[in-house]
């Protein structure tokens, strides 16, 4: 339990580390800088007032802006908010980007090829670089070359994505 009161001056108390120090202390020293004797404690290296003590608001100024809007919260991010005390924050949820490939040259990487066929590449590139820029990916697959299929995927990738990106295609050739 943390001491509650001012504590005597020319005496010490013993405190865990990152526990309030108590009114009256005016240094904090580490139990490896002490020896303890059968009528108190010994300092082996000097005291200086004010050491290892942080005092409150030091580390951030009531008021301050701790981190601005639009910043991605991470690994180092989370543990600054959750020593304020502040457990819920509010925050933007990724943007959600459908993705597919279209055509039946198109085979998955691993499966043998046929005649004519190329490994869908594309696809993976550009899931990776949309994960890379923090986006949540909805990956259709490849989409043969039939209008219906084509058509149901652009509504299925409507219905669940903020953004579709389909990759494939015939340039001023017939699908």
């Amino acid at each position: 339990q943390p001491y509650h009161g001012e504590w005597p001056a020319g005496t010490c108390i013993r405190i865990m580390t990152g526990a309030p120090v108590p009114e009256g202390c005016e240094a904090v020293v580490m139990q490896e800088q002490t020896e303890q004797m059968d009528n108190g404690v010994r300092f082996t290296a000097e005291v200086r007032s004010g050491q290892n003590i942080r005092r409150r608001g030091e580390d951030i100024s009531a008021g301050a802006v701790v981190f601005p809007a639009g910043t991605r919260l991470t690994t180092a991010e989370l543990p600054v908010i959750a020593s304020l005390g502040i457990a819920e924050v509010p925050v933007i949820r990724k943007v959600r980007v459908a993705l597919f490939s279209t055509g039946d040259e198109l085979q998955l990487p691993g499966q043998p090829l046929g005649d004519g066929q190329i490994y869908d590449t594309n696809r993976l590139a550009v899931h990776l670089m949309l994960e890379q820029l923090g986006c949540e990916v909805i990956n259709l697959g490849i989409i043969r070359d039939d209008p219906h299929a084509l058509r149901a995927a652009f509504i299925e990738a409507d219905s669940q994505a903020d953004v579709v990106i389909s990759s494939g295609g015939v340039s001023v050739g017939e699908a």
